[in-house]
């Protein structure tokens, strides 16, 4: 199976060990011909991307159902800083703290961590 994410790697080999992974490049059509050609049996691509070049429709032979694969670590939340130091600036953007999201991805960055996936780990 190929896929060029670390992360994504990281779940693969935690739900199937029997797995052979190995590292893929290309954009999403490149990717579909290299398994169309036997070169890969299989990859492993976000069905966003999928969906964004129309072809989410297309029979694929399958999908990791919902919750399966985690996404990126702070998908879709957005993030202010200010100084730390800075208390006027702080207290003017604490309401925009939503503590749930926050969780959310301090859980994720963990999970990753402990993985060994990411950024800070390549």
């Amino acid at each position: 199976m190929g896929t060029s994410s670390l992360r994504r790697q990281a779940q693969l080999k935690h739900l199937r060990p029997d797995l052979d992974l190995r590292d893929l490049r290309g954009n999403v059509d490149t990717r579909l011909r290299k398994v169309e050609s036997g070169e890969y049996e299989a990859v492993m691509v976000a069905k966003a991307g999928l969906d964004r070049l129309g072809l989410s429709q297309r029979d694929f032979g399958g999908a990791l159902a919902g919750g399966c694969a985690c996404r990126r670590s702070g998908r879709g939340a957005i993030a202010v800083e200010c100084r730390l130091k800075d208390t006027e600036a702080g207290d003017l953007l604490a309401p925009l703290d939503d503590a749930e999201t926050r969780t959310a991805i301090i859980a994720e960055r963990a999970l990753l961590a402990a993985w060994r996936v990411g950024a800070r780990f390549l």
